[in-house]
């Protein structure tokens, strides 16, 4: 597992990255890995979304859909758009006519697994369904309460993934924090996440300010340390000039504890 971080033009980034595993497992281990993260910072009531990308091509290739039908079927899948999926689905013939249903099979897992599971998919699109309901499995192993949405036929900006992609969504309206999925590393296999650092900013909590505790001259070292280590952002006095109120603090040590000051001037 390896992290990395990067600016692209004024967004940063931070990512992560487990190369050489090509495994369910390894997915699961990514996304809640994403999660522990947002979590640690305090963003609770995560949502993560999993995607298909690579269903609809599957099921196009098997229906030997191409050209013109082809392109006019993904802008459909592409917008969403039911009636048109409909009726182009219908024109490409079987296996493409299992697309209408399963792009109305997007929402809360379980429904787009059952609906998956009752579709009639050629042996590729199988696996993908299969490997995508191994790697649900086992993020529902390690996180059984985590909300997870699955879109079976969403493809929209996954050309590049190669598996199952995902993105988290913070709680309310603060909307995407981090997307990731299984891509090709060179010739090896990988699942990745990059998270936005100012989406994750604007949907944290604001962290409350840590006391600041003001060390008279002379002042114990050990017991500065451990009021450090308790929480408390230690200014020390360089002259006897400095006082608590002229160093913003509203604690004061006072033998081996900290001491509320009760008015700063």
């Amino acid at each position: 597992m390896a992290a990395s971080w990067r600016r692209s033009g004024r967004s940063p980034q931070a990512g992560i990255e487990l190369i050489g595993a090509d495994c369910p497992e390894a997915d699961a281990e990514v996304a809640l890995l994403g999660v522990e993260a947002l979590a640690a910072i305090g963003i609770q009531g995560v949502s993560l979304d999993l995607t298909l990308p690579t269903m609809a091509p599957a099921l196009l290739d098997a229906a030997g859909v191409q050209g013109a039908l082809r392109r006019r079927l993904a802008r459909a899948l592409d917008r969403k758009d039911a009636a048109a999926v409909q009726e182009l689905a219908a024109e490409a013939g079987p296996p493409a006519n299992g697309l209408p249903g399963l792009l109305t099979a997007a929402g809360p897992a379980d429904g787009a697994l059952a609906a998956l599971e009752a579709a009639a998919l050629p042996p590729a699109a199988r696996a993908i369904a299969d490997n995508a309901a191994a790697v649900i499995a086992a993020i529902r192993a390690r996180a059984p309460g985590l909300r997870i949405t699955l879109d079976p036929v969403e493809f929209r900006g996954l050309q590049y993934h190669v598996g199952v992609a995902f993105t988290l969504y913070g709680p309310g309206g603060t909307g995407e924090l981090a997307r990731g999925g299984r891509y090709r590393s060179g010739e090896e296999p990988a699942t990745g996440m990059t998270l936005y650092p100012d989406a994750l900013r604007r949907a944290a909590p604001v962290p409350q300010e840590a006391p600041r505790l003001f060390l008279p001259l002379g002042a114990d070292p050990a017991a500065a340390a451990r009021l450090r280590g308790q929480g408390f952002i230690t200014v020390a006095a360089l002259s006897p000039a400095d006082t608590p109120q002229r160093l913003r603090c509203g604690h004061i040590l006072r033998g081996q504890d900290a001491a509320p000051i009760e008015e700063i001037a």
